[in-house]
């Protein structure tokens, strides 16, 4: 029991802060271990992080959005600021936040979808291989489940899909954000 709290434990802090390090192959844990994993693959780490992901003060103010909108259904004359510590949460913020989740599940749905097409049938690469190399490169995670897992490497993916794979990384690394804006032609109108 000991060493397999440790080893989660030791897991579980390796993708939530993107380290990329594996002690043991999770391949081989339970179902419901493996999606707590994934999870916290999309989660990533905390603000200010260099940790990948979405956030988890992303996720905070999501959760919070959605508590006041449901709120509102109920109490439609009811205005609750959100705040994050002392400060409030003002909309343009609330709704870049809901942009940047709602852009990073998209570009993952997009990316496992595009490996499972483009991979050739000899691959035989799963949904959960598409998927979690879609998250992993996404969150800069590094390892996923299944052929990209713990004791496995993404050498046998083919050069199409590595290069979906190399777009997902960079754009994950770089917030999506960043990347994004270099095409807006407002942006460079300015410079």
């Amino acid at each position: 029991v000991t060493e397999a709290f440790r080893q989660g434990f030791f897991t579980t802090t390796s993708v939530q802060t993107t380290t990329g390090f594996c002690t043991s192959d999770f391949n081989q844990w339970p179902f419901l271990a493996k999606g707590v994993l994934v999870m916290l693959m999309l989660v990533g780490g905390c603000s200010g992080s260099t940790a990948g992901g979405i956030k988890v003060i992303r996720l905070w103010i999501a959760f919070r959005v959605m508590i006041a909108e449901i709120e509102k259904i109920f109490r439609p004359n009811v205005i609750r600021p959100i705040k994050v510590g002392n400060s409030a949460v003002d909309n343009d913020l609330k709704l870049a936040t809901l942009a940047y989740i709602l852009g990073i599940l998209v570009l993952f749905i997009a990316g496992a979808g595009a490996i499972m097409v483009l991979e050739p049938a000899e691959h035989e690469c799963s949904f959960t291989t598409a998927a979690t190399a879609s998250i992993a490169t996404l969150c800069t995670i590094g390892p996923g489940l299944h052929q990209v897992g713990a004791v496995e490497n993404y050498g046998w993916f083919s050069a199409p899909s590595k290069i979906i794979l190399i777009t997902l990384m960079a754009l994950g690394r770089l917030e999506v954000f960043a990347i994004i804006v270099m095409f807006d032609p407002k942006f460079w109108k300015g410079v």
